[in-house]
């Protein structure tokens, strides 16, 4: 019986679409796979950006894609809006980091902190392995 190996692969949403960005996460998930053919699932928040190209190589390759779906703010925080920080997206990235066994984060050194990074943290919290992976916008291909 094979392993279901979950991992997650988060980031920003200002790489979304560039192609050396899709070549970053093929060669993430190629790796995991290995030689063993082990059974993936990619997990994440499924925002725009790295989150969603992460699903779109993990389908096109022929494995899972699991989104861990963000809860509305039912405290009232941000009025007018359904999600704030604290109770929706932090525990949010808590759950990802929770389910998967590995997090790759693939982000833009020009956003500074992000939620895909209080998802590396809770990783790093959890010990998991966590693998930060930054990209120059300026320096890469588009």
């Amino acid at each position: 019986m094979l392993h279901t190996k979950k991992i997650a692969i988060v980031g920003s949403k200002s790489l979304d679409g560039l192609e050396d960005v899709y070549g970053m996460i093929q060669r993430v998930i190629e790796e995991e796979v290995g030689e063993n053919s082990s059974s993936l699932v990619v997990l994440n928040g499924g925002e725009d950006g790295v989150d969603t190209m992460a699903g779109e190589v993990a389908l096109s390759l022929g494995h899972d894609y699991m989104i861990v779906p963000l809860r509305g703010c039912i405290h009232g925080c941000n009025p007018g809006k359904k999600y704030c920080f604290d109770h929706s997206f932090r525990p949010r990235s808590k759950e990802i980091a929770e389910k998967a066994e590995k997090i790759f984060r693939i982000y833009d050194e020009a956003c500074g902190t992000s939620t895909c990074e209080v998802t590396a943290s809770f990783g790093d919290e959890l010990g998991r392995k966590v693998t930060r992976i930054p990209v120059d916008v300026l320096s890469i291909s588009r």
